[in-house]
């Protein structure tokens, strides 16, 4: 290959085999010269170029979607009443177009290969406000997961992500089965894939989460994260992850260090959350880990010196100065007059990515 040839070559997108090819070659061809991961800055501008993609690719397919139910309609009512079939096989296969197409678009909202790991403390119900407001927040930002226990068991959005692929096969299935609908009856047909969506909807618990294996949670972890990067896992939700007592710090840790942006809630500083904060100190840059906090009252000075002076006798190997803190109200009702400013989470959410460790397997379309 002619060096003009190789100066056509980018490195990144290239697999990880190839990479390590690739810099052989070149180290070879240049002597002297070895990989550096790109800085902050250029990892952040990166990342700034690929949210408003997102963005724009979500506006358009809203509008096209708006338009495609508008014409649907409108064609629909146009169709004479003797021919009631024709309508009632068009609305079905509308209906899961329509689904199927919402789901993919809330999705690709999480997309971005980045990944946020949220870490509370366990079996406090009174933290779901503030998991509606992160993964509002997380729209063009990156994937939220955390650890199940018994306030968060599973997650919705999540099941509804996996459910997305199979609503295409529903959707040929119906187009497929019109073919033969005079032999078994349209009536037949539709019943028939209803019933099968309920059974999805109705066992959506046992998917709506993901499982750590207690021989290797290590690997799994591993490759979960690296899903998330590639695009594998689709999900408008919290993905959640399972795994036993035994094993949970192990598992939390090695999310610490592949995660992108770390979320700790410090509400209430139980041992489990001061250990997550010492492990964090630990493993990551301060600048990347965003302390999140209920109080009554958001609008009181001093609030980060409050913080900071409960939080400094336990860990202060942490430079709090260094992390982003926000504070959110205590008393958060998802329409009420409290709401979390999910945009001053996002925005936060943003900072902390600016500082998210390299990563060379992004492979997003």
């Amino acid at each position: 290959m002619s060096d003009e040839e190789f100066d056509l070559v980018k490195r990144e997108g290239l697999t990880s085999e190839a990479q390590v090819c690739y810099d052989r070659e070149k180290s070879h061809r240049i002597p002297g010269w070895h990989y550096e991961p790109p800085g902050p800055d250029v990892r952040y501008a990166e990342f700034l170029a690929l949210e408003k993609k997102r963005k724009r690719r979500h506006t358009i397919n809203w509008i096209v979607l708006i338009l495609f139910f508008v014409g649907v309609v409108g064609f629909v009512l146009q169709i004479p009443n003797e021919y009631s079939s024709v309508r009632l096989y068009l609305c079905w296969t509308a209906t899961i177009a329509m689904m199927a197409s919402t789901y993919r678009m809330l999705n690709s909202t999480r997309r971005t290969g980045y990944a946020v790991l949220w870490l509370r403390r366990f079996h406090r119900r009174q933290q779901k406000p503030f998991q509606r407001a992160l993964e509002r927040a997380c729209m063009f930002v990156g994937m939220p997961l955390t650890i199940q226990d018994s306030s968060f068991r599973f997650s919705m959005g999540f099941a509804l992500g996996r459910l997305e692929k199979y609503l295409w096969y529903f959707l040929l299935a119906l187009v497929v089965g019109v073919l033969i609908a005079p032999r078994i009856g349209v009536d037949i047909l539709g019943i028939t894939i209803f019933i099968s969506m309920m059974i999805a909807m109705g066992t959506a618990y046992w998917w709506a989460f993901l499982r750590l294996r207690k021989s290797d949670p290590l690997s799994d972890v591993a490759t979960f994260l690296t899903d998330i990067r590639t695009g594998r896992i689709r999900n408008f939700g919290t993905l959640i992850l399972r795994c036993g007592d035994s094993f949970w710090r192990t598992a939390v840790e090695l999310a610490m260090r592949r995660a992108d942006v770390i979320v700790i809630d410090v509400s209430e500083p139980s041992a489990n959350v001061i250990w997550e904060l010492q492990t964090a100190a630990a493993t990551r840059e301060p600048e990347s880990i965003l302390l999140t906090c209920a109080v009554k009252d958001t609008t009181l000075q001093q609030l980060r010196e409050v913080l900071k002076a409960q939080l400094h006798p336990v860990v202060n190997d942490l430079p709090l100065d260094r992390c982003r803190i926000f504070f959110y109200p205590e008393k958060a009702g998802y329409f009420g007059q409290y709401k979390i400013p999910w945009k001053d989470l996002q925005e936060a959410l943003v900072g902390c990515l600016r500082y998210a460790p390299a990563h060379d397997d992004v492979e997003l379309a």
